[in-house]
């Protein structure tokens, strides 16, 4: 991810202090999509799928809800809108769901133990982002940039 890094601090309308949170629950967003879409199909192989019916499901609930995030977080760069923080809370509350669910299954699973950790990561770095844009304006058109720089 070292050229979104680079691409976010070349983007002509986003000077931040915030570049890292962003830059952190973009990538955060990306490990646990490709985490829970490779952990739901391990899931699927295990000799007890059916008893894993929910951890399948959110898996890849939380693996689409983290490529969203991602997209649309690489697309609003400098414009945290209330649409784009509504949709990384709801992947923060998904993804904490999921590593929930993936904890009960780790004794037996391994994979399962690793994606929790990714889930975790994804939630937290969601957590941290929105945390960083409330102390700015957040609108419906985006950030107060002046706001966010005080």
């Amino acid at each position: 991810m070292k050229f979104m890094r680079a691409i976010i601090a070349k983007h002509p309308s986003y000077s931040s202090d915030h570049n890292g949170e962003l830059v952190a629950c973009i990538e955060a967003c990306m490990g646990a999509a490709g985490a829970c879409a490779a952990c739901a199909d391990a899931c699927l192989a295990e000799a007890h799928a059916e008893e894993m019916s929910t951890c399948i499901r959110l898996n890849m609930d939380c693996s689409d809800l983290s490529t969203a995030t991602a997209r649309m977080l690489s697309r609003h760069v400098g414009h945290l809108t209330q649409a784009v923080v509504a949709q990384v809370n709801a992947l923060a509350a998904v993804a904490q769901a999921c590593s929930i669910e993936l904890d009960q299954h780790a004794e037996h699973a391994e994979h399962c133990a690793i994606c929790a950790a990714a889930c975790r990561a994804c939630a937290e770095a969601c957590r941290n982002l929105t945390g960083a844009s409330a102390k700015a304006k957040v609108t419906a058109r985006g950030i107060d940039q002046e706001a966010a720089l005080h």
